[in-house]
């Protein structure tokens, strides 16, 4: 089911693009430092959209890394504190009265 509603997902994407790309046919010139160039909007447009979404993905996936780190940084203390206190709960008691 998972698998059947993520390629209607991608069909419905990929019909939305053609019919946006059929929609918007003019030109659009983007102007650089030293040129310009022509190309058509709705690719601008798209090619604007997917670098978003590799700069995001990019964003999150550093994110998660840190979080993974963190992660293995709090599961070594925590060993470290059973380990201790494993320790201490093998000590004799003393009582010094």
């Amino acid at each position: 089911m998972n698998a059947l509603f993520k390629i209607f997902l991608l069909s419905a994407t990929v019909l939305l693009g053609i019919i946006f790309t059929v929609q918007n046919p003019g030109k659009v010139t983007i102007n650089y430092y030293f040129s310009s160039i022509e190309a058509p909007i709705s690719l601008v447009i798209s090619v604007s959209l997917l670098l978003g979404a590799i700069l995001g993905w990019m964003i999150a996936w550093s994110r998660a890394l840190g979080k993974q780190r963190r992660y293995r940084q709090m599961q070594k203390k925590l060993t470290a504190a059973e380990a201790e206190i494993s320790n201490l709960r093998k000590l004799p008691i003393r009582d010094d009265d």
